[in-house]
């Protein structure tokens, strides 16, 4: 008789079990965190080449530091005007 109450907690807590993995896989899948590597090929003037290559992102944003910004997907050129320091960023959501 202990092993018909025994049977009955196992098979309760197994279908407890499968009832939460269940129901934990109905939520909201969690989204990815962007990477990103960028290399400068060469700088030849006021032309500088970009290499980019990101995994998971959905949207890119180049912003130059001086004042243009550019949705310019993975790697590209891009032309400065004038030769000073700029400080660009980049980022991918």
């Amino acid at each position: 008789m202990k092993n018909k109450g025994l049977l009955k907690n196992v098979f309760g807590l197994a279908l407890i079990m499968v009832f939460s993995l269940f129901i934990s896989s109905c939520g909201e899948d969690a989204k990815p965190i962007p990477t990103l590597t960028v290399v400068i090929n060469s700088i030849d003037g006021f032309v500088v080449d970009i290499a980019a290559e990101a995994t998971d992102a959905t949207t890119w944003s180049w912003e130059y530091g001086d004042g243009n910004v550019s949705v310019t997907e993975g790697g590209h050129f891009y032309t400065y005007t004038e030769r000073i320091l700029y400080h660009y960023m980049y980022r991918n959501w």
